[in-house]
């Protein structure tokens, strides 16, 4: 067992130590926004935090920014808590995937405006910029005769 544990490179630790010292892959690695987060020194939304969130919006009000975290009993910055409503938490926000009608949307407009996201966000309904921004990313960064498909007039 020795000569093994040498051959492989072990440097004198037993298989039975490796083997007790092993931990399945999806219980050693966090997602990648917890390690984002950490690496940032920024911290996830709690539900408790976006729940204070809501409940303060909808009492008072948007109004000043600067204040609300304090008055809401949030440990955030404002940037934090705008950004929060404006991409997450606002009730008129559409998750989940697109339809083939607002990629087709985005992407005729996405034609005429190239990257202007808030210009884009203003005519898809129910979409923030970051998530049409997130989208075309991932879909079609990269990818050559994405206007292919369209018939010029």
């Amino acid at each position: 067992m020795h000569f093994f544990n040498e051959l492989l490179g072990y440097g004198g630790i037993s298989c039975e130590t490796l083997q007790a010292s092993y931990k399945p892959p999806m219980e050693r690695e966090e997602t990648s926004a917890k390690k984002h987060a950490k690496r940032s020194g920024k911290r996830l939304w709690s539900h408790e935090e976006d729940l204070r969130l809501i409940r303060h919006i909808e009492a008072y009000g948007k109004g000043s920014w600067t204040t609300l975290p304090q008055k809401a009993g949030l440990n955030r910055n404002s940037k934090s808590c705008r950004l929060r409503w404006m991409n997450y938490l606002r009730p008129d926000i559409k998750h989940g995937n697109f339809s083939p009608e607002e990629d087709d949307l985005i992407l005729r407009l996405h034609r005429l405006v190239e990257n202007r996201w808030s210009l884009i966000a203003g005519r898809v309904p129910g979409r923030t910029d970051s998530q049409i921004k997130n989208f075309w990313n991932t879909r079609y960064r990269g990818k050559k005769h994405i206007y292919s498909s369209f018939i010029t007039i």
